[in-house]
């Protein structure tokens, strides 16, 4: 789908203020768009998370499971406020805080995947480039001084109004014909299954950076945080799953994440080896710009590696049959949700 189609219809969204629903047992809940007097009430709460902007930018669901793992009492505040749409309910303590201890019983992965929605929510400087307001800039403040005053005339709000319903009318129609929960899940249920194929198949797999005479610490690290970025991917495509998933999705959903969950041993053992062997080569760097014998650090190097290979080779098996097990159950899916 092209940027310009998805901006499209994340401008629909703020518009309408079209929520986004997700299940928790068998209760419905809603995200509904921050309106300006919701953001500056969450202000604080926000500030005191500490996110890392850079990360919420580049990769919004590892900084999301970081948030819910370090601040999770923090991150189900600000997500039970988000549930309300009335400002009678934001205000009101009570409710607030039992949606809040609800939420706290789920598992950090669960939160982050909604959390991720709302740290990705903000597309102002989007929007704004998007309408072009920010080229009519200058002009409209020439414009106010030339007037000299702040008010707008009788034929100015008319204007602005007549506008702002035709870009909303146009804008709707965008919507209803793009933003297709429907489509949105097939979508999902397409991109995880390649996602996860990639992640086992490759990403994991191909571990060619320690194999080296000179181990390059850099290099081990770039790969260990491409893999973390992969394995970032298919989590969010799966909690995409999660959120456009119906009712009669439920069994094949949960299905869905017991078999991602049997990727994670190897996910794991890979990411510690990978962690080890850069800290190794950090220290036979040291060594050797200091001129004294590296050896026995080597030897750490190499033991690292030669233990991680049989350990890997025990569950590596259980990794391939969970993708083998994703793509059954998103030829099923397909095969009865879309005929295809």
């Amino acid at each position: 789908m092209k940027d310009k189609e998805l901006l499209e219809m994340n401008i629909a969204d703020t518009i309408i203020e079209r929520p986004i629903g997700f299940n928790i047992g068998s209760q419905q809940f809603y995200l509904y768009p921050p309106t300006l007097g919701m953001t500056y009430h969450l202000a604080g709460l926000f500030k005191s998370l500490g996110a890392d902007a850079r990360l919420v930018s580049t990769n919004p669901y590892l900084e999301a499971i970081r948030l819910c793992t370090e601040k999770k009492e923090v991150v189900c505040r600000i997500l039970s406020n988000f549930t309300f749409n009335r400002k009678e309910d934001v205000f009101d303590s009570v409710k607030i805080e039992a949606r809040t201890k609800e939420f706290s019983e789920l598992e950090v992965e669960e939160l982050a995947t909604m959390f991720t929605i709302v740290l990705s929510g903000d597309n102002t400087e989007e929007f704004i480039k998007f309408f072009g307001i920010d080229k009519e800039d200058s002009r409209g403040i020439a414009y106010e001084q030339e007037k000299g005053k702040q008010l707008a005339t009788q034929e100015d709000l008319k204007k602005v109004t007549e506008l702002i319903e035709n870009i909303k009318s146009e804008i709707r129609d965008i919507s209803y014909k793009k933003q297709d929960k429907f489509i949105q899940f097939k979508e999902a249920v397409i991109d995880f299954n390649l996602s996860v194929r990639l992640l086992v198949e490759y990403n994991i797999k191909d571990i060619s950076v320690t194999n080296t005479i000179s181990p390059s610490s850099e290099k081990i690290r770039n790969k260990l945080s491409d893999l973390q970025f992969r394995f970032g991917e298919s989590s969010h495509l799966l909690g995409k799953i999660s959120i456009y998933s119906e009712k009669d999705d439920e069994e094949w959903v949960a299905k869905m994440h017991q078999t991602f969950n049997k990727i994670l041993p190897l996910y794991k053992l890979t990411i510690t080896m990978l962690d080890s062997c850069a800290l190794c080569a950090d220290n036979i760097l040291k060594f050797r710009n200091e001129n004294v014998d590296s050896i026995h650090i080597y030897n750490d190097y190499n033991n690292i590696i030669n233990q991680f290979v049989p350990k890997r080779n025990e569950i590596e098996k259980d990794a391939h049959n969970a993708i083998n097990e994703i793509e059954a159950l998103t030829k099923e899916k397909l095969n009865i949700k879309y005929n295809s």
